[in-house]
């Protein structure tokens, strides 16, 4: 067939572009109060450790912060604000219960 719209479209699907690798998102959920210094190296561990395991680049991971207050916290039914008091979880707090 000598149809030069058939051509056309043939020739169309041969020069698509290859797709890039979905891009990696991260989200940790901590509780409120730690210093940003934290969440800043937190971000940066997280972020190397995906860029060895899956070979990706550094400008494709996303890292998200999810922080939660203690009293909108709750396991095995009680609130965190309840169970372990104020401050639980930061380093040099020990545990209230």
């Amino acid at each position: 067939m000598n149809n030069p719209k058939i051509k056309r479209l043939a020739s169309t699907k041969a020069v698509r572009p290859a797709r890039s690798p979905p891009m990696p998102v991260i989200t940790i959920r901590i509780g409120k109060g730690r210093p940003i210094e934290k969440k800043r190296a937190v971000a940066e561990a997280v972020t190397k450790a995906v860029v060895e395991t899956l070979d990706v680049r550094p400008e494709w991971v996303t890292v998200l912060i999810e922080e939660y207050d203690r009293e909108n916290w709750a396991t095995g039914g009680q609130l965190h604000a309840d169970t372990f008091g104020p401050g639980y979880g930061k380093a040099g707090v020990d545990e209230q219960a």
